[in-house]
């Protein structure tokens, strides 16, 4: 249902101007499509071991850089043919999720025994006592701030390369591409190696503290070269940091949930939120920087956030 509504406001979103409508578009797209990727996070947490889900997230992360990587280089070639670009996101929506449920087949819900559905335990479930799981808080609280981090640069590249580095609008949706192409190599090679050593030595958070290094000193380039040169230097960087992240940091996710994961689709969804809400506020949060105080800053800002979701990460006591 998720990837059918997501899909089909994709599709209509296309032909709008009126800007109030196009907000209420993109808010049911945003709200549909975080229905398709909540229930898809619990795959890891259900059906793989936990001495397997490196692996099983790697895989996942690999699917996500792919599509991002893709998704950029189309808005870069048809930044100026938005509805064409909207009308692919939507087909392909709809066709992998239609893919996806032929091909993968759900456990029997015959069985099981489900408790009656009532409100209040509904909504009450959406707080997680922090003092009861603190494991889980702290692990909410990296992912979020290291995702902003990431993010709020990353939103804003080509008006980085615009108004920070000097190009053209033209050149700047050309170099955008050449930037996703540079970190996607990096990022993939991090992804599958870091997913399989993990398992392999059975620990988490070592991997997380050198992607988060790894990504500080990336984002130090533009700052030290306010190039291209730079631009490019990051983009290898960060695609190398980034990717041994987000590999490990799926897997760890699933290791921190109350309850030994009884309610993984639950829990997991909340921790969901700490990388969808980036969606909303890292352009904002970027442009109001940017307006404040020039270009530079936002790197500072990005690192000191990279600097902080490593840091939280330290008192989780369940994971190595």
């Amino acid at each position: 249902m998720g990837a059918f509504v997501g899909g089909l406001f994709l599709l209509g979103i296309r032909s709008l101007k009126d800007t109030l409508l196009v907000t209420v578009f993109w808010m049911v797209i945003q709200v549909a499509l975080n229905f398709l990727q909540a229930p898809l996070t619990t795959i890891t947490a259900d059906r793989f071991p936990r001495s397997k889900r490196g692996t099983a997230s790697a895989m996942m992360g690999l699917g996500m850089q792919l599509d991002m990587t893709a998704g950029v280089m189309l808005a870069g070639a048809k930044g100026t043919k938005v509805g064409l670009g909207y009308s692919t996101f939507g087909i392909a929506v709809i066709a992998t999720a239609i893919l996806f449920a032929m091909l993968k087949h759900d456990w029997s819900s015959r069985e099981p025994s489900v408790s009656p559905f009532k409100w209040g335990h509904f909504f009450k479930g959406f707080w997680v006592n922090p003092k009861k799981h603190p494991d889980f808080a702290w692990a909410f609280a990296a992912r979020f701030a290291l995702i902003l981090g990431y993010f709020v640069v990353m939103t804003y590249q080509l008006y980085l390369l615009t108004d920070y580095i000097g190009m053209s609008l033209e050149a700047g949706q050309k170099a955008v591409v050449t930037l996703a192409l540079a970190g996607f190599l990096p990022s993939i090679i991090a992804i599958v190696v870091s997913g399989l050593w993990s398992d392999k030595v059975g620990k988490r958070k070592i991997f997380i503290y050198v992607a988060s290094a790894i990504m500080v000193v990336g984002l130090t380039m533009p700052i030290i070269m306010p190039t291209m040169t730079g631009m490019i230097t990051m983009a290898v960087i960060n695609g190398l940091g980034f990717g041994l992240y987000m590999s490990v940091d799926a897997a760890l996710m699933t290791e921190v949930l109350p309850s030994e994961g009884t309610d993984a689709g639950k829990d997991l969804g909340i921790l969901n939120v700490a990388t969808n809400i980036h969606q909303a506020m890292s352009p904002a949060i970027a442009g109001m920087i940017i307006t404040a105080f020039g270009y530079a800053p936002l790197f500072v800002f990005a690192i000191i956030f990279v600097i902080i979701g490593a840091i939280v990460i330290a008192p989780i006591r369940s994971v190595r």
